[in-house]
């Protein structure tokens, strides 16, 4: 189950460009309307990632939205986004989201050249040296220490 919940949520989460093979109605799920351009955003986004266009991946979402649907009502009825950890999770993507979309139009209005790119390689190896390692295990002192980071890897924050 939780496999087939996390491959719905790629699927929904790529965005697909073979829509005009699709043939998608607007489907209904515990009365919630889904449009046709909804389920083809998805099957675009899925192609556009890899997916073979076909019958088979119309099937694939058509689940995985009614699967969301259903969750997102769930969560709805459980009132999920009056919880602390909602809003905390929402204020760190969005402050995520932020710095990502201005880094992105940094880089569109200030295009790095192939010799600019280069340049800064070769002072970074000239800095770092052409030694490189595959680390394998991560030595610490104490047990608490490493427990500490492995959850601290587990959560994604920023610093341990």
């Amino acid at each position: 189950m939780f496999k087939r919940t996390l491959l719905t949520g790629a699927v929904l989460s790529l965005g697909f460009v073979a829509a005009a093979q699709a043939e998608f109605k607007v489907m209904t799920v515990n009365g919630e309307k889904v449009s046709v351009q909804r389920q083809e955003e998805v099957y675009n986004n899925a192609v556009k990632a890899g997916a073979k266009a076909g019958p088979q991946l119309e099937d694939q979402v058509r689940r995985a939205i009614t699967e969301e649907t259903v969750l997102l009502q769930e969560a709805a009825k459980a009132r999920i986004e009056r919880t602390k950890e909602y809003r905390t999770a929402i204020d760190r993507a969005g402050k995520q989201l932020k710095v990502q979309l201005l880094v992105s139009e940094y880089a569109k209005k200030n295009p790095v050249s192939d010799k600019e790119a280069r340049a800064a390689y070769d002072k970074a190896r000239t800095a770092y040296g052409d030694t490189e390692y595959q680390v394998r295990h991560i030595l610490v002192k104490t047990q608490d220490e490493a427990t500490k980071l492995v959850n601290f890897q587990k959560s994604g924050n920023s610093t341990p």
